[in-house]
């Protein structure tokens, strides 16, 4: 082993993977190679230009906090934000029901902010008595006992339900879960939520966060189309210069002193078995199994025309939920799971829709067309407007069917720890030697998944980038 100039490989170049591969070239690493499965870089940032618009966000949509959040201070730094002003919720939300009824919007800021209300409750953990084990139970509960009233008309108590109903989808595509009774309550307030504006977004897309750390690393340091098969490490034998070798779907291998693997959850949860030699220790299988990792897409319709009226800018729906815990309903029914369309900033011909769950990973069967064709028609319900034209094109994203990603982002289900992301962090190997340079840190860990306290987030995955990048440092005290 050179100790002077380590080998070090990472597997993926996402956010979490392109942010250790910055640092360690900062710090003076030469021999840094990352390797991309996909063709492209970013990983679940992935800014394109379609349906005629420049910056697509097919990934990642905002920065969250513009308060420590160390991307947002990269975004400013590079004048990526402009003169354009944060951006929140749109004051043009307009909910309506199935039959076409707008719902009174004094009701609907009234008993958002109600809701509000209780999930800041449950992002604190919840009462003390640890009575409820799940998020969906401690909300239902409240919703019961302080949200509903014995002096309701049967409208208002309808209209309360539908809200509910409509909340907690939203929630479901906040979380990346299947329902809200799947996360657990007493884990929530491990989540630090960064001060500031919850949802800023930047006008040049994403990928312009992307392009300013490719900026930083060295020439061909990335090779893309190179999924990787399977990691081998602790190779201890006297004749192996590397204690790591990680071996290509193409056949090509690669010697390293170190590995960080920037893989999302997702493909963990599918691959640990194989992609590891020799297996991952149990604890760090617990957690790649423990945690859990959900589906989130969108779908974007471009019309002929604004298909909204001034001043909207977003419709969201009250679904009727009479079927709403019936299984087996969420292929017929996935696009009850749409919770509203809304104006695509800018570009009011374009709408896009959020979609989660399930009924997220059903959509992806279907194709652009179809869903569109849907999408469309529950605008017309809605708005109960026939002339709405047919969209000219639709893109919906595919998080669950990429082999490379397998969804979208992490939580913690009932049952499980945050903490579980502490022991998935955690290099190999561990024990008495690992203090020794030629046996420590042959493989570190980073992404959204790694990183308790911002778990989900995309400034969790360049934080954990840097601190796998840091390791390395201090390990070579470069």
């Amino acid at each position: 082993m050179t100790t002077g100039r380590p080998q070090i490989v990472i597997v993926g170049a996402g956010i979490s993977g392109l942010s250790a591969a910055a640092e360690l070239t900062k710090a003076g690493f030469t021999h840094v190679t990352v390797l991309e499965a996909m063709d492209r870089p970013g990983g679940r940032v992935h800014t394109v230009s379609a349906l005629g618009v420049n910056n697509l966000e097919l990934g990642a949509t905002w920065l969250h906090g513009n308060k420590d959040n160390p991307l947002y201070n990269l975004a400013e730094q590079n004048r990526l934000l402009g003169n354009s002003e944060v951006k929140v919720q749109p004051a043009g939300d307009k909910f309506y029901t199935e039959q076409g009824d707008q719902v009174d919007p004094d009701f609907v800021l009234d008993f958002w902010s109600k809701l509000d209300d209780i999930t800041d409750q449950a992002y604190k953990g919840g009462p003390n008595d640890k009575s409820f084990k799940s998020v969906g139970e401690f909300v239902d509960h409240k919703f019961t006992t302080e949200l509903l009233s014995p002096v309701d008309s049967d409208g208002i108590r309808h209209w309360k339900k539908l809200m509910l109903a409509w909340y907690k989808k939203f929630a479901t595509i906040d979380n990346g879960c299947n329902s809200l009774w799947d996360i657990s309550l007493s884990e929530m307030s491990k989540y630090n939520e960064l001060e500031g504006e919850a949802n800023v977004t930047i006008p040049e897309g994403y990928g312009a966060i992307v392009e300013i750390l490719l900026r930083s690393l060295s020439h061909n340091s990335i090779q893309y189309k190179k999924a990787v098969k399977v990691v081998q490490w602790s190779r201890e034998s006297d004749d192996e210069e590397y204690p790591v070798c990680v071996h290509c779907e193409d056949g090509s291998t690669y010697f390293a002193n170190h590995v960080i693997i920037t893989v999302s959850l997702g493909y963990l949860k599918l691959n640990h078995s194989t992609f590891f030699e020799p297996p991952l220790p149990q604890q760090k299988v617990d957690a790649i199994t423990s945690l859990g990792f959900g589906t989130v897409n969108k779908i974007f319709l471009r019309f002929p025309s604004p298909p909204l009226e001034d001043p909207f800018s977003c419709i969201q729906l009250f679904w009727d939920q009479d079927k709403e815990d019936v299984e087996g309903l969420e292929e017929q029914m996935w696009f009850k799971q749409i919770t509203g369309f809304h104006m695509l900033e800018g570009c009011p011909e374009v709408l896009y829709a959020w979609i989660g769950g399930k009924a997220a990973e059903y959509m992806e069967c279907l194709s652009d067309t179809e869903a569109g064709k849907v999408c469309t028609q529950i605008l017309r319900q809605f708005t109960r407007r026939t002339d709405i034209p047919d969209a000219v094109d639709v893109l919906c994203t595919r998080w669950y069917s990429n082999p490379y990603i397998c969804g979208a982002y992490t939580n913690v289900p009932v049952d499980c720890k945050a903490e579980a992301s502490d022991v998935l962090a955690e290099p190999l190997p561990g024990g008495a030697n690992c203090h020794v340079k030629e046996n420590s840190l042959q493989v570190l860990f980073a992404g959204e998944a790694t990183i308790t306290p911002y778990i989900t987030t995309t400034h969790g995955a360049f934080i954990s980038g840097k601190r796998e990048a840091s390791r390395l440092i201090d390990l070579y005290k470069m």
